[in-house]
C-alpha cells in the first residue's frame, strides 16, 4: 500500500517548499494545530467509551486514536478503524462489537458537523460556488431531521417500545445513547471545532507554500474533501480525497 502511494506521489507536480524561516514556522504551526485536533478526537472517543461503559484510561483512548489515524493513512478502506477495535479490545478486555459501537457515534458526529459546516459555508458564499444554496439547505435539513428522529426513537425506547429491535442492536448502539444527551451536543460542537481546525491547518500550509488560498476557501475545501474521505477508499484516501480537493479548488 505504501509503495503504491509513493509511486502515485512521485507522478504529481510537487510544490516549492518554503525557503525562509517564516514559511517553516507556518508549517510548524500547522503541525501544532493538527496535534491539538488529534488530542481533541482522542478525548471525544474517551467520553464516548466512558458513556458506553468501556473501562479504559484516557491515554489509551488518545493513543489508540493516533494508531487508528495512522492505519487509515496507510491501509485501504479505513483499515485504521479495525486496528482501533483490535488494540482497544486487547487493552480493555471489552467485546469488539462494543468498541465498534463507540466508533459509530464518532462517524455520526463527523457527518453531522461536516453537514452543518457545509451548509454555513455555502450559504455565506453561495453566489461563489457551483454547488449552490439548495444543496446546503438539504444537508442541514437532513442533519436536523436525523437528530430529531434519533431523539424520537430514544423517547419511544424509554416508553418501552421496540424492545426486540433494541435487544439485537444494543451491544453496538450502547455508545450512541449519549448523542441524545447534553454531552452529545457538546461533542458535536467539539467536532465542529476540530473540522474548523482542519481548515486552519490547510490555510497555514497554503500560506507557507505561497499558494493563494483564503481562510474561507480553505474551510470550504476541507469540508468538501472530508465528506469524500468518509467513503472507504485507497490508502491515504488517494482518489476520493484528491478528486474533492481538485473540484473544490
Amino acid at each position: 500500500a505504501l509503495a503504491g502511494v509513493i509511486w502515485w506521489a512521485l507522478k504529481q507536480e510537487a510544490p516549492t517548499f518554503p525557503g525562509d524561516t517564516g514559511g517553516w514556522a507556518l508549517i510548524g504551526a500547522a503541525v501544532v494545530v493538527y496535534g491539538v485536533e488529534t488530542l481533541a478526537r482522542g478525548w471525544r472517543w474517551h467520553v464516548i467509551l466512558r458513556h458506553a461503559g468501556v473501562q479504559h484510561q484516557l491515554d489509551d483512548a488518545v493513543g489508540v486514536t493516533v494508531v487508528g489515524y495512522m492505519g487509515n493513512t496507510v491501509l485501504p478502506a479505513r483499515g485504521g478503524e479495525v486496528l482501533r477495535i483490535l488494540v482497544m479490545g486487547d487493552r480493555t478486555g471489552a467485546r469488539r462489537r462494543e468498541i465498534l459501537g463507540t466508533i459509530v457515534p464518532e462517524r455520526v458526529l463527523d457527518v453531522a458537523a461536516l453537514a452543518l459546516l457545509f451548509a454555513v459555508i455555502t450559504l455565506l458564499g453561495a453566489q461563489k460556488t457551483s454547488i449552490g444554496a439548495p444543496v446546503a439547505i438539504a444537508a442541514a435539513a437532513v442533519t436536523i431531521v436525523g437528530a430529531a428522529g434519533l431523539y424520537v426513537y430514544h423517547r419511544l425506547r424509554m416508553a418501552g417500545r421496540f424492545e426486540a429491535f433494541a435487544a439485537r442492536i444494543r451491544p453496538v448502539a450502547r455508545g450512541s445513547r449519549l448523542l441524545v444527551t447534553p454531552w452529545g451536543l457538546g461533542l458535536l460542537l467539539l467536532t465542529c471545532a476540530v473540522w474548523v481546525g482542519e481548515g486552519v491547518t490547510l490555510a497555514l500550509i497554503a500560506k507557507a507554500l505561497d499558494i493563494s488560498l483564503s481562510w474561507g476557501e480553505s474551510f470550504a475545501t476541507v469540508v468538501l474533501a472530508s465528506f469524500f474521505a468518509l467513503i472507504p477508499a485507497a490508502p491515504g484516501f488517494v482518489g476520493t480525497f484528491d478528486a474533492a480537493v481538485v473540484f473544490g479548488l
